[in-house]
This record gives structure tokens, sequence and C-alpha cells, in this order.
């Protein structure tokens, strides 16, 4: 055997290694990618549950949030101002949910599930009520996502 036969089985061997650590590589990004679609995901649907679970715990807060859904105008100013303040936390972490699933953080499942939720709520007067005193302080395109499904 030459010198030249054994450097062509080193340029053959050198090149199955590279293609070895491109796929290993590739596997581990894939993996990662996974990782963090399931924490972005698990990290809202958490926020969302928390939101739900202080909504329901207290009968005075739950019922003001009801009403205020379906006719904010009959709140008193004080209950408007509760009612505004639960409503921005809710549409803040709609729209977290909305831009991560448009970075493709939050699997389409997930997504439409919640899309489904979240339209209900944002068409009802309250909500509407945030947005058209606080709607300017959202991404854009969640806005218009929105606006789309809701109206203005």
């Amino acid at each position: 055997m030459n010198w030249d036969a054994i450097g062509a089985i080193g340029e053959i061997a050198g090149a199955i290694a590279v293609i070895i650590t491109i796929g290993y590589l590739a596997l581990q990004m894939r993996q990662n990618t996974r990782s963090v679609q399931s924490a972005a995901a698990q990290q809202i649907l958490e926020g969302l549950a928390e939101l739900n679970q202080f909504l329901g715990s207290d009968p005075q807060i739950n019922d003001l949030w009801w009403r205020g859904l379906q006719d904010p105008e009959s709140l008193s100013d004080e209950e408007l101002h509760r009612l505004l303040t639960l409503a921005s936390s809710l549409v803040q972490r709609f729209e977290l949910l909305f831009l991560n699933h448009r970075q493709g953080f939050v699997p389409h499942g997930v997504w439409e599930a919640q899309s489904r939720n979240m339209e209900r709520v944002f068409g009802t007067p309250g909500i509407q009520r945030w947005f058209s005193q606080f709607g300017s302080g959202v991404h854009a395109e969640f806005r218009k996502y929105i606006e789309a499904r809701t109206g203005p």
C-alpha cells in the first residue's frame, strides 16, 4: 500500500466522521427545539391556569369578572379599574402565547385550542373596552389578529 492510498482512506474516514457529526448535531438541535417548545407552552399555559384559578378563587372577583366581561358599563369606577387590570393580565398572557406560536415555540395544537378560547373571551364587551383603551400597547400583529376575529 502506498501513501496515496493511505491518504485517500484517511479522507474517506474524515468525510464519514463529518457526516456522522452533522447528523448528531441535527438530532440534538431537533431535541432542543422540542424542549424549548414544550417549556414555552407549559409556561404560558401555567400562567393562564393561574389567572383562571385566581378568578375562580374569590366569589366577588369572579362575579366582577363575568359581569364586567358582559356589561362593563354597569360597573362602578373602582370595579371597572379592577376589571381592566384583570383584562390586562389576560391579554398579556394571550399576547405571549400568540408571539411564541408565531416563532414556532408553541405547538400548533396548543395554539388552536387556546385561540378558540381567546377569541370567545376577546369578543366580549369587557375585553373590547380594554382594547379600545389600551389596545395600542400590544404587539401590532397580535392587535390585527384580534381585530380580524373580534372586530376593532
